[in-house]
């Protein structure tokens, strides 16, 4: 029921869609982009961890500046021929890039958040929010509820309709994989 006052709309898990780790470099890694716009990806799921950020060789602490430089680029890349971007931790060298999503102008961004910078970039920027449920050892719905009051207080001020900020609840389990049979 919570879940349901969180994220309204019917989670459907066969909509197509596709991860872009904030690491990713729109410049060297243009077959994850080119992925993403060959597909009917009705979404795109922005978000990692610290792993993540370590095994790219990136600052887990710059991931907020990382992250809104992903965004500014991609939307770039998505929306406009030739298209280039320039930023701190992310650039783009001006370039054609004629394929673009079949989703348009591009896919929803859904954005990973906790704390309350993320939550502001979820507000302000995203299309949609990724809660993060640890189960079975950490599902805090008073702190889910909390939060999506931010995201939607933050939305308000920022001029946008709260119900526009979409939800799809991101689970992680503390509970070991089965092993495959022998």
């Amino acid at each position: 029921m919570t879940v349901s006052f969180l994220c309204p709309e019917p989670f459907d898990r066969d909509r197509v869609t596709d991860t872009i780790p904030p690491e990713l470099n729109p410049a060297a890694d243009p077959l994850v982009l080119l992925g993403v716009a060959a597909s009917a990806t009705e979404r795109v799921l922005l978000g990692a961890h610290a792993e993540e950020y370590e095994a790219a060789g990136q600052d887990f602490t710059r991931r907020g500046a990382r992250m809104n430089e992903l965004l500014d680029a991609l939307e770039a890349i998505w929306t406009t021929d030739p298209a280039a971007y320039q930023g701190e931790l992310v650039s783009v060298p001006l370039h054609h890039s004629p394929l673009k999503p079949a989703r348009r102008p591009r896919p929803p961004f859904y954005l990973g958040a906790l704390s309350e910078r993320a939550l502001r970039r979820v507000a302000e920027r995203g299309d949609g929010w990724l809660p993060l449920c640890v189960v079975p050892s950490y599902l805090d719905i008073d702190g889910l509820v909390a939060q999506r009051a931010v995201i939607d207080r933050l939305a308000r001020e920022a001029g946008r309709d709260p119900s526009a900020t979409r939800c799809t609840p991101s689970t992680a389990s503390t509970e070991p994989s089965p092993s495959p049979p022998r």
